[in-house]
């Protein structure tokens, strides 16, 4: 609402008046929706917008394997579409990265409903400060139960998985430290932490940024772990990986992020160059065929031939006995090539003479 009030003029007609302040934003929001305008007009020629969707659910495991877009963007028909064709992909790989990163390495995806790889866990037992609590092996039923962990928190069955996953790879009942704890400790929080986020996505489908956020810290600091342990110990590294089923894959960096553009033109160009090897392979390969089903014919041309040089040389020697001007050779002649590059030398510094000018 503009400051402003009503005025009556003297014909009894009513006039709006208005402060400075209320007159001067009227003049200014011209300008200011004009400015709105033309930004928004720079974001969408620009694309500056997101155009694919982040949160995009990922339910075929096909995905997790890292060539997978690439091995797609092989097997495309390279006609006229082939550039839409892989915009298309583009959009399917970049909306599918951000579930990728926070499931594949541990291959959540694709399982089914409610399984995310972590230990099954008896509800009913005591939680797991209470375990060993003597008192609590003669209580009522209705007393074990509300120092169970179905009567607990979350933090309590978290407590347990925890437990459960570093129990199985620690090195001694004392160990708590050692890399193969830490990893098991990691790999628990981030397969309850995803669990977590998919029951809250059933309320709200965006991700929950206080908890993705965590999982993306401490992903990367399993990674860290596990290059650890696969350089110390390359067998205690192949047998984790086996007993909390984690997917490590070693992918070079790229040395930069490659938008949709550079992506399109390497994969045309990638494209082309094996379409090109393999018809020069065809072509190879038809050249051997037809090749070794003339090879017969191209040999009786040549024994035809053979047969007629031979012919040819035997009728010149008559003629030349015939004539009497028939010399027999004795031996082969090998040249000099010492003695006769020399000369050569000598006589090119002796009698060398420049070339002519032309006078005209």
């Amino acid at each position: 609402m503009w400051a402003g009030r009503t005025k009556k003029r003297s014909n009894g007609s009513a006039e709006n008046t208005f402060s400075p302040l209320a007159e001067k934003k009227i003049l200014m929001s011209g300008s200011q929706t004009f400015r709105r305008c033309l930004h928004l007009g720079l974001r969408l020629d620009k694309g500056r917008t997101q155009y694919y969707n982040k949160h995009m659910k990922v339910e075929d495991p096909k995905l997790q394997d890292p060539e997978y877009f690439d091995k797609i963007a092989n097997s495309l028909p390279l006609d006229k579409t082939y550039i839409d064709s892989l915009k298309t992909l583009w959009v399917k790989k970049i909306g599918a990265e951000r579930e990728l990163m926070m499931k594949a390495s541990d291959s959540l995806i694709g399982r089914s409903e409610g399984d995310y790889a972590l230990p099954y866990v008896d509800i009913t037992q005591p939680k797991l400060e209470y375990r060993n609590v003597d008192i609590l092996r003669d209580c009522p039923e209705e007393i074990k139960k509300i120092f169970s962990i179905e009567f607990g928190k979350r933090s309590d069955l978290t407590a347990v998985w925890k437990k459960a996953m570093v129990d199985d790879v620690k090195l001694d009942k004392y160990d708590s430290s050692s890399l193969q704890s830490k990893i098991a400790l990691c790999t628990a929080l981030i397969r309850h932490w995803t669990a977590l986020v998919d029951e809250l996505q059933l309320r709200d489908p965006k991700k929950p940024a206080r908890l993705t956020t965590r999982i993306f810290l401490v992903l990367g600091y399993r990674r860290k772990l596990l290059r650890h342990l696969r350089e110390q110990d390359f067998d205690a590294f192949e047998k984790i990986l086996k007993d909390l089923k984690i997917s490590y894959q070693v992918v070079k960096p790229p040395e930069h992020r490659k938008t949709r553009k550079e992506w399109s033109e390497f994969k045309l160009k990638q494209r082309v160059e094996a379409e090109k090897e393999d018809r020069l392979e065809e072509l190879r390969v038809s050249f051997e065929e037809k090749r070794l089903k003339r090879l017969p014919e191209l040999e009786n041309k040549m024994r035809e031939l053979q047969n007629k040089e031979n012919r040819v040389q035997k009728r010149i020697q008559e003629l030349v006995a015939v004539e009497g001007n028939n010399v027999e050779t004795n031996g082969i002649y090998e040249q000099q090539l010492i003695q006769e590059l020399s000369e050569v030398v000598m006589h090119n510094q002796l009698l060398y003479f420049d070339r002519p000018v032309s006078t005209n």
